[in-house]
């Protein structure tokens, strides 16, 4: 038997391979609005694809669209992780 935990924490805490669903987007309305423009929505799945050394940037994924972000941007990005736990 198993049951899901679902846990809040920021887009630049995933490690890269790891997917989640965006939560809220705590930015500037600009930012919002292009985040919003590639896809970076409440509601939809994201995936790192990878981290840049040494506290660079993250390679993000939303549907088709690829691109990168700096950390103080993706840290401001609420997801969500769901992982299921044996009990």
């Amino acid at each position: 038997m198993s049951n899901t935990v679902t846990e809040s924490l920021t887009l630049a805490s995933l490690a890269a391979g790891e997917v989640a669903n965006i939560l809220m987007l705590n930015v500037a309305p600009e930012l919002k609005n292009r985040l919003n423009a590639l896809g970076i929505q409440s509601g939809k799945q994201i995936k790192v694809v990878r981290r840049g050394a040494l506290g660079g940037p993250i390679h993000v994924r939303v549907s088709t669209t690829e691109f990168v972000l700096r950390r103080a941007e993706a840290d401001l990005i609420t997801v969500t992780q769901t992982t299921a736990v044996k009990v």
